[in-house]
């Protein structure tokens, strides 16, 4: 941040600090008339204050009411957007926001809003949407394979693709990241929801982020009205900081007589009346800003005064580490997952899903339930943990089916990654954990396997004949315990039996 010091602190000028638009990444936002301006100013603030170029268009350009029956605003919420929908060149963007409201149902009467949707999405470049904002997104036809959420009318206002898939695989969460897609449900949401497109562009691009936190002091009495005021005081606090306004000469007295909170860095605005000998008894830096033309040109300063003044974020406390892993693949058991999952976590078990790296994320089971898996490598978990393998089925490179002669890439690439989670559940049976293997993961970890030369495997019945000669062999029994610390059953119908034999073998061992 380019400042000139004074006596009493420091006048910043935005021209000095704000690099011109075509050197900054540049964030296109999809907006018509009846947006939701909470979603809207919370979702772009942000990013502004990052140094993010914020390119709003709309059908026509020029305004854009907040207001559905295009009606000025006299709080001043209304926007000027940057360029019409036809100006649109989405190469020239590092990512796409569509704020909710009624503004993406206006959208998708306009065929360019939706082709711009279609292309983004295509490249794989970062897009959020938050409410109606995937509304848009499957009007484009983007989100058959994709998880999301949205509010909860969305699928009420389009039943018809709802039926045949065409929105994926829904969430109600307040924030779903399906690769480089964030999407969230509602103005409450905001915080988490901008915080995660943030983390993607930053993970994707290397672009700006923002690991300081600060507590600022706006003196915001020379803004024009209410909602400036807020926008000012919310966009930091979205970002992790602390905020308190000085409005009045009772908001500078209570801040100097806090001595819980003083701030490190004190902003004054355009047009304060506040003297600034009276300003400068608070601590922290005192930083008068130049009149700009529209008061969203102050707030790359604020997001400048964060990065110098601030203090580095504080960790994330880690979870404690898990006690019972679900092992999961694409085309996994989803009701003996669904099942297990409530059992173990009624017994006072911390359990984490995982997978291989190449699988974490979200992952589709047998039945189409959609669960969230971390990569196993990153997940902590105790010693002498409780590991479950649901089984399923999924296409592998088998030599006894009948494949065509060159199988596909991926069904390669898969298989090597379903060996080594088998090998990773033997060496885990191995070093001490308790392992239960359900359904076709039986199979797969028993088979020819001669650590467990002799053992009894229950397992799905039409594997009768897979075991083979060496290794475990199968058993009829709906659920078994095979050996020490080792639990096996054919599905999901005989989990109340497994999990009966599980509880009997911790009633012996007590």
């Amino acid at each position: 941040m380019k400042c000139i010091p004074l006596l009493i602190g420091f006048i910043c000028s935005v021209a000095l600090v704000k690099a011109s638009a075509s050197e900054q990444p540049r964030i296109l936002v999809l907006m018509d008339r009846g947006f939701n301006n909470t979603e809207f100013y919370q979702g772009t603030l942000p990013l502004i204050a990052l140094g993010y170029a914020v390119e709003v268009a709309s059908p026509e350009g020029g305004i854009v009411f907040r207001s559905n029956d295009a009606q000025a605003d006299d709080r001043g919420r209304d926007w000027q957007a940057d360029l019409s929908l036809d100006e649109v060149n989405p190469e020239r963007y590092v990512g796409l926001f569509i704020p909710g409201g009624h503004s993406p149902g206006h959208l998708e009467q306009h065929a360019r809003a939706i082709a711009i949707s279609r292309e983004i999405m295509q490249r794989d470049i970062p897009v959020a949407a938050v409410c109606h904002g995937p509304r848009l997104l499957l009007r484009a036809g983007v989100l058959h394979d994709r998880v999301v959420t949205s509010l909860f009318r969305v699928p009420n206002e389009a039943p018809q693709e709802w039926r045949d898939g065409a929105m994926g695989t829904y969430i109600d969460q307040a924030v779903v990241r399906d690769r480089t897609l964030v999407t969230a449900r509602y103005p409450g949401d905001m915080t988490a929801f901008i915080n995660t497109f943030i983390d993607v562009l930053t993970q994707e691009n290397g672009l700006p982020s923002l690991n300081k936190v600060a507590r600022l002091a706006l003196v915001v009495d020379g803004l024009d009205n209410q909602h400036q005021r807020w926008a000012m005081l919310d966009a930091p606090r979205v970002l992790g900081s602390e905020t308190r306004e000085i409005r009045t000469t009772n908001h500078l007295n209570a801040l100097l007589s806090d001595g819980d909170w003083q701030p490190d860095v004190v902003v004054v605005f355009p047009g304060s009346q506040f003297d600034r000998d009276d300003l400068s008894q608070l601590p922290g830096k005192l930083m008068i800003l130049d009149e700009q033309e529209h008061y969203s040109a102050h707030l790359p300063l604020l997001g400048d005064a964060i990065r110098v003044h601030g203090s580095a974020r504080e960790d994330t406390p880690a979870p404690p580490p898990a006690d019972a892993l679900i092992a999961i693949a694409p085309g996994f058991d989803d009701a003996a997952v669904a099942g297990l999952q409530a059992v173990l976590a009624t017994r006072g078990h911390r359990v984490a899903l995982v997978a291989e790296a190449e699988d974490a994320g979200w992952v589709r089971g047998l039945h189409g339930l959609t669960l969230w898996a971390d990569d196993r490598h990153q997940v902590a978990r105790k010693q002498e943990a409780l590991i479950v393998a649901p089984g399923g089925f999924w296409p592998m490179a088998d030599s006894r089916a009948r494949q065509t002669d060159d199988p596909p890439a991926w069904l390669h690439e898969q298989e090597q990654r379903d060996q080594a989670r088998i090998k990773w559940l033997q060496e885990r049976y191995a070093d001490g954990d308790t392992l239960v293997l359900i359904g076709m993961d039986a199979l797969r970890v028993g088979r020819g396997n001669e650590a467990f030369a002799g053992l009894r495997f229950a397992s799905s019945q039409q594997t009768r004949w897979g075991f083979g000669r060496n290794g475990a062999r199968f058993s009829s029994d709906p659920a078994r315990k095979s050996a020490e610390r080792l639990f096996t059953a054919q599905g999901a119908a005989a989990i109340p039996e497994l999990i009966a034999l599980m509880d009997q073998a911790n009633d012996e061992a007590e």
